[in-house]
């Protein structure tokens, strides 16, 4: 974690499976210490969470404030469940883009054949 330029590390860590689980965790752990800063009168927009891998290697940064813009958009607290079902369907919107990106791939190879075939003749 950090706040500013101090570095607060987190001597135990969490291993987790995947990037995925880090950010819902991350994000978790936000919504808690978002609510703890507000209690110190602390300013939660300060502090921020830095992911990494088990080689130290920085993943993702996930500011506090997104705690306070998610609020925004639905008036709610936003929990694990509706940030899974958000990552199923970007997965979706990725698999669907990546078919439609690999038919327009093969049309332009059989156009391209098509036309190779005509100058041919």
């Amino acid at each position: 974690m950090r706040r500013g330029q101090e570095s607060i590390p987190d001597e135990h860590g969490d291993i987790l499976p995947d990037a995925e689980s880090a950010y819902l965790h991350a994000f978790s752990s936000a919504q808690e210490l978002w609510n703890l800063s507000l209690a110190r009168r602390d300013d939660p927009t300060a502090y921020r969470f830095e992911i990494a891998d088990e080689t130290g290697r920085l993943l993702f940064t996930l500011p506090l404030s997104e705690v306070l813009d998610a609020s925004r958009k639905g008036g709610k607290r936003i929990g694990r469940s509706d940030i899974q079902a958000l990552l199923q369907k970007n997965r979706a919107l990725r698999a669907s883009l990546s078919e439609q990106i690999e038919k327009a791939r093969n049309n332009l190879y059989r156009t391209n054949e098509i036309l190779r075939n005509f100058r041919n003749k």
